[in-house]
């Protein structure tokens, strides 16, 4: 059997992050963080996931590229370290 196609290895690990991210952001929701930071994070998390989904579908490596796997990078960072500080001063 043929291994899958590396595009298709890469979309995979997008997914991965995005998921973490969402569950992440899930997880701040019930701990009863404020909906506007809730919606930022999630606004900030579709951009960052358009801007690199635009550019991956141009088979072009470019800053707008690697600008939209930042955002979502940073978001899976705030949120986890949010979630941590939340935890701890609970």
């Amino acid at each position: 059997m043929a291994a899958a196609p590396p595009s298709l290895v890469l979309i995979g690990a997008g997914r991965m992050g995005t998921a973490l991210a969402l569950l992440l952001i899930g997880m701040l929701e019930l701990s009863g963080v404020g909906h506007l930071y809730i919606h930022g994070l999630g606004l900030t998390l579709v951009a960052g996931r358009v801007l690199h989904a635009v550019f991956f579908a141009q088979g072009v490596k470019s800053t707008p590229r690697g600008l939209g796997a930042g955002l979502t990078s940073l978001v899976v960072a705030i949120a986890a370290i949010w979630n941590i500080v939340t935890f701890i001063l609970r």
